[in-house]
């Protein structure tokens, strides 16, 4: 039988995106052990506000890129905040999800990090006196980063068709009117109306809608009720005038004159052009007459032939407190409109983010003053893990978060913004703020206070888990926890780091060290001696082989580079410079090749960089010049201190400990401080161990030391240093995802790492790892960890892969006990729970977790039957390692009054 003809469309295929359903993974039924926590310094971000991160991308969006802190006492090396390279190494190790929390100082400290504002152009607020002034909008966070922000914001205008208007009255609101048809007005909305003069004269009102009701009298119709009006008057002066400008500076005198249309006029004073407003600039003017008047500054510049004399030039509007006397303010007016504004903001990277549509006043659901800072945006989305859906906001903020504006609302002030003369074309950046780069970071004063809540600081194992409670549960003043402790409530996270703890500190003042250049090494060209090709011999070609130049290097504040080189004999010498940007010559690039004799280079970013050139003619290659090195952007003299100067890292990784070994199923990754020897590394660590001696060696095996540190350039900025808490949270996280927890970390080659620093000699290692330290070596398949110790001296919880199954266990206890929280006590639920865990248990077992060959000897749970009347249900298990250890205990306990906990962890 001949098959059935195909019809026309049975294999037709149609072009563009297609569609596949694939069945949801069934998932792993063990908790997840892979997610990470990180606390440090950033650019941007909220502080003490945990931010869930999944990939670089997000990660740059919420806290920017690295924040330069100092320059080396001894190097001159610019050194930045750790957090963004470590957060990279731990997705470059195999890390999906972690937690990233910002710490800097806060308000009641005294290196409190401050907050920029930034002018709007042409937008306006009314003060006190009724006179608009400037309206200054709050960076979304603290820190300097603001700095390169510039803002810019225009106007949507749609016409009204406008029925008649009042204003006051008795029993009347300050604005009545009425609308024909089906209005495009909200409440928060800013309504603008303008009469016109004769002349080139006009006034202008403007007031926000406070009420909106269909017309009892006319169903077609829109009764509007607006607050007070702005009435502002533009008109031609008559020729110059004399007043008080408020200037940046202070008061000034000036002098005022028509430029053409009505309100456009020139200002003249006798103020230098470095004190000139900027662009959009809203000014306050007094002139003759006790007028007072705003001006919004179009362009600013000095006066021909005059050192001290400036020329300003914009769009000025007399305050006035009344509707337009003469004619009938009651009738229409010329032009309604409601207006929208829509800000830009663009950053230093020239990347332009926008917000339209938003509402002048409050009561619109898109007023700017909505636009939430980070601590209130991400602080909403942690205050909803534990809902069973998102939390409630508002729009704008769902919309900023996804592309994270820069700018941030005015919060409680019940403001109502006025554009007096927005021009989209102007960008202002932000008002010159007090203090220096790190003081306005909130990081002038390093220390441990910075990592730390302050009520839990000294709170030892046994205590804090409740001291923790108390604060973020109980009363009026329940808060938030800070610092690191931000953590503590997240159930998720079970491996924790604090990569920024071990800093040097750094101090103010001093002057940097020159930057050093990688070391010289003399380059051997082939073309010396080269065959001949005559007679089968050689022939001497030193002669033509070039000179090396001598180089010289400056840098100014604004990361331009001037390169210089003296020339060398030759035929037509072409010159190639090379650049690199750590601490060696096995990344620099080739940045110049051509015959001249200097070059200029823009825009570079800070840190320090170091450049060589050779020359080439005739075919052969001469030797680099020695290196010179050039720092980049530092501005400021902040440098570090000495390493040994206090013990502030200690305090950090005490505390970490503790906290991780209260939670139970938390582990600390803990770094050395950088350049640490074995016997400075000996000292760290047992002083450490000793200062925890009151917490009992329980607590000593939630966490475990690593290093040297590695050279790695994950951050695409060169190979430097990192602490390996990255690399080794990565690690921990992959080893999660693919073997299992209960594996231990180790004997993986770490990616992106190339070199290993300080240098360790073979002696040392070993005496690291009596020490229970866990060293980065390099080996024949690449630089791993050939170790996995935890602190404790205890054999039974020395081994990190047995401390992550107990946390594992504790997890599961965790999660299936609430089911049985209001059972009954009785054989049935026992025998219930006893089977529950059992499954848990073997498939464990079935993976590996354990060190025997079947149930029996790898796992037992028991349910004891307790007192009667007690309301206790105790479930045991006891669990055998896959390391020759003998049974631990875990309990599982429900009290009379319902509370679950986990023992013998």
């Amino acid at each position: 039988m001949s098959p059935a003809p195909a019809t026309s469309t049975a294999f037709r295929r149609l072009p563009g995106i297609t569609f596949e359903q694939s069945l949801p993974h069934p998932g792993d039924p063990l908790p997840r052990m892979d997610i990470a926590g990180f606390v440090g310094f950033a650019s941007t971000g909220p502080l003490d506000v945990p931010v869930a991160v999944e990939d670089m991308t997000r990660f740059t969006e919420v806290f920017g890129e690295r924040v330069p802190l100092f320059r080396d006492a001894v190097t001159g090396e610019q050194a930045y905040g750790h957090l963004a390279p470590t957060v990279d190494a731990f997705f470059a190790a195999g890390g999906r999800r972690c937690w990233v929390v910002r710490v800097a100082g806060r308000p009641e400290q005294s290196n409190a990090a401050g907050r920029a504002r930034l002018p709007v152009p042409g937008l306006a607020v009314v003060g006190a006196d009724g006179v608009p002034v400037q309206a200054l909008l709050p960076a979304r966070s603290v820190g300097c980063w603001a700095d390169d922000v510039r803002v810019s914001g225009g106007v949507l205008a749609e016409r009204l068709r406008l029925v008649g208007i009042t204003y006051g009255g008795a029993g009347r609101p300050p604005v009545h009117c009425v609308l024909d048809g089906s209005a495009p007005v909200r409440i928060g909305d800013l309504v603008r109306v303008t009469y016109l003069r004769p002349g080139p004269a006009r006034v202008t009102g403007m007031f926000a809608v406070t009420a909106l009701a269909r017309s009892a009298e006319s169903p077609g119709r829109t009764e509007v009720s607006g607050g007070r009006p702005l009435w502002l008057l533009a008109a031609g002066l008559g020729g110059p005038v004399a007043g008080t400008a408020q200037l940046p500076t202070g008061p000034v005198a000036v002098t005022v004159e028509d430029a053409g249309a009505a309100g456009e006029v020139l200002l003249h004073a006798a103020v230098p052009l470095e004190d000139a407003p900027a662009a959009g600039t809203l000014l306050r003017l007094v002139l003759a007459g006790a007028r007072t008047a705003v001006l919004v500054v179009r362009e600013a510049r000095a006066t021909a032939g005059a050192g001290s004399a400036l020329r300003v030039s914009g769009s000025m509007s007399f305050v006035t407190g009344a509707p337009p006397a003469g004619g009938a303010p009651a009738a229409a007016p010329d032009v309604a409109e409601v207006l929208g504004i829509e800000l830009r903001a663009r950053t230093g990277a020239n990347r332009i983010d926008v917000v339209g549509d938003l509402g002048p006043a409050p009561g619109h659901p898109r007023w700017i003053g909505l636009l939430p800072t980070d601590e209130e945006l991400y602080g909403a989305a942690l205050s909803g893990l534990d809902r069973a859906g998102p939390p409630a906001v508002p729009e704008l903020w769902r919309e900023t978060a996804t592309r994270r504006f820069p700018l941030a609302g005015t919060g409680g002030a019940a403001e109502v913004f006025y554009p007096i003369a927005m021009d989209a074309a102007v960008f202002a950046g932000a008002d010159p703020q007090p203090g220096r780069r790190l003081e306005r970071d909130g990081l002038a004063d390093f220390g441990a206070a910075l990592f730390l809540d302050p009520e839990l600081a000294d709170s030892g194992a046994a205590t804090l888990m409740s001291t923790a409670e108390y604060l973020s549960t109980t009363g009026a003043g329940a808060r938030r926890l800070l610092g690191l402790h931000a953590l503590l409530p997240l159930d998720e996270v079970t491996v924790v780091a604090v990569p920024d703890a071990v800093h040097p500190g750094w101090r103010y003042g001093a002057p940097p060290a020159e930057p050093r250049p990688p070391g010289h090494v003399r380059y051997l060209p082939p073309a010396e001696c080269r065959h001949s090709g005559a007679d089968g011999g050689f022939e001497d070609r030193s002669a033509s082989v070039p000179g090396a130049p001598e180089l010289t290097a400056s840098a100014d504040a604004l990361g331009n580079v001037r390169l210089s080189w003296s020339g060398v004999s030759g035929v037509d010498p072409v010159y190639v410079l090379e650049e690199s940007a750590g601490r060696t010559w096995a990344a620099a690039a080739e940045i110049y090749r051509g015959t001249g004799t200097a070059t200029d280079l823009y825009g570079r970013a800070p840190g320090t960089y170091a450049y060589r050139v050779r020359a080439e003619a005739a075919g052969a290659a001469g030797d680099w010049s020695a290196g010179v090195a050039v720092a980049v952007g530092t501005g400021e003299p902040w440098v570090s201190r000495d390493p040994g100067a206090d013990g502030q890292a200690a305090a950090v990784h005490r505390a970490l400990l503790r906290m991780c070994a209260a939670r139970g199923d938390q582990f600390a990754v803990l770094s050395l401080p950088a350049g640490h020897r074995e016997a400075e590394a000996l000292t760290y660590a047992t002083a450490l161990r000793r200062s925890l001696a009151g917490d009992g060696e329980r607590v000593l095996g939630f966490g475990a030391f690593y290093h040297p540190w590695p050279v790695m350039a994950v951050d695409g900025a060169g190979p430097l240093p990192r602490p390996p808490d990255g690399a080794v949270a990565g690690t921990l996280a992959a080893r999660a995802l693919g073997a299992g927890s209960w594996v231990a970390p180790a004997n993986v080659p770490l990616d992106g790492v190339l070199a290993l620093t300080p240098p360790l000699p073979d002696g040392a290692y070993g005496l690291l790892e009596e020490a229970r330290i866990n060293t980065l070596r390099s080996t024949p398949r690449g630089f791993m960890v050939l170790s996995a110790a935890t602190l404790s001296a205890d054999p039974e919880f020395r081994q990190i892969n047995v401390r992550r199954l107990l946390s594992l266990l504790r997890r599961i206890a965790l999660r299936e006990g609430p089911a049985y929280v209001f059972e009954p006590d009785g054989p049935a639920v026992r025998g219930a729970l006893r089977r529950r865990f059992e499954a848990v248990l073997s498939e464990l077992l079935v993976r590996g977790a354990f060190a025997g060959a079947g149930r029996a000897d790898s796992f037992q749970v028991t349910t004891p039957a307790g007192r009667a009347g007690e309301g206790r249900l105790l479930v045991e298990l006891r669990v055998a390692p896959s390391v020759p250890l003998r049974f631990l205990l875990v309990r599982l306990l429900r009290s009379g009054a319902g509370d679950l906990s986990v023992e013998g962890v």
